[in-house]
Formats: structure tokens, sequence, C-alpha cells
């Protein structure tokens, strides 16, 4: 589901509000929806992951940065 994905100056975004935390707003660093929805897909996954290990609520925000960041890069 792309339920997060949205698109600024032609570019995609991720945005996504989280209970207790906040918004978690960054650029996808893509203009092609293909690229742009697979790297929301796989952000997605990994932010569930982390919210179901309830780490999320223990991290700060620079840490959920770095982890969501290491993922950028995926094609």
């Amino acid at each position: 589901m792309i339920k997060y994905l949205t698109k600024k100056q032609n570019t995609y975004w991720f945005r996504r509000r989280i209970e207790r935390f906040g918004e978690i707003v960054f650029s996808l660093k893509t203009k092609n929806y293909d690229v742009a929805l697979i790297r929301h897909s796989f952000i997605d996954y990994k932010i569930k992951k982390l919210l179901h290990k309830g780490t999320f609520n223990i991290m700060t925000v620079k840490e959920i940065r770095n982890t969501i960041e290491k993922y950028m890069t995926t094609p």
C-alpha cells in the first residue's frame, strides 16, 4: 500500500506520522515513481518492523533517521 508517499516539487517524499513520536518526513531522493515506490515500500517495512519490536519508542530521532537512511540507496 502506498500510504506514505508524497510528491513535492517533482521529488518523492516519505511522510509518516507516528503516535507519541511525531512525524517522519524525508526525501526519497528520486524523481522516478518506480524507484520511489521501491524505496517507500522497503522503508515502510523497516519502520513497521521497528514499531513491532518496540524499539522505536526508545530510539532517538537521530538513530531512527540513520536506520532509515541506511536503506535509501536501494535502487
